[in-house]
């Protein structure tokens, strides 16, 4: 962590901070593309540019990393199937994928509607997910997100 921020900080120009200023002040969320679109350093891959959305908008957004695809690599038939992964160490970003990131976003804040009224942001649910896989239950994690898939 503290090597990337180190990077993140020494490389990023001003021009970058004040285009991503414009960006993330809008009244419309961002985009995965319109933010790696940015060009900020250390923000490339699906992994970290999902971070920045979920930050930006933790009820509607949601990190999608590679702990979460150990759900598709147990279960492949969850809306996790959408990404396209190729043979890359992390999740491209490309629109394919963003649309993709989209629907992984709407699920969580239907599994939140749906078992617990809402009450949950996005975020929430997608850690209680990471969690599961964290503590070795990845079945489990695949049983609620296939579950919510027939619902």
């Amino acid at each position: 962590r503290d090597t990337r921020v180190q990077r993140f900080r020494s490389k990023v120009t001003d021009s970058q901070l004040e285009t991503a200023s414009k960006l993330f002040q809008r009244r419309r969320l961002a985009s995965v593309v319109e933010i790696k679109n940015l060009g900020l350093p250390e923000f490339s891959g699906l992994s970290f540019v999902s971070k920045v959305r979920m930050f930006l908008e933790p009820h509607h957004s949601a990190v999608l990393d590679w702990q979460i695809m150990k759900i598709h690599k147990h279960c492949p038939t969850t809306l996790l199937a959408r990404f396209c992964l190729g043979s890359s160490t992390q999740i491209r970003i490309t629109a394919w994928n963003s649309d993709a990131y989209e629907a992984w976003c709407r699920k969580m804040v239907e599994i939140s509607v749906v078992y617990f009224g809402g009450y949950y942001r996005a975020v929430d649910v997608e850690r209680g997910l990471f969690q599961l896989i964290q503590d070795g239950n990845v079945a489990c994690a695949a049983d609620i997100l296939s579950d919510s898939d027939s619902s």
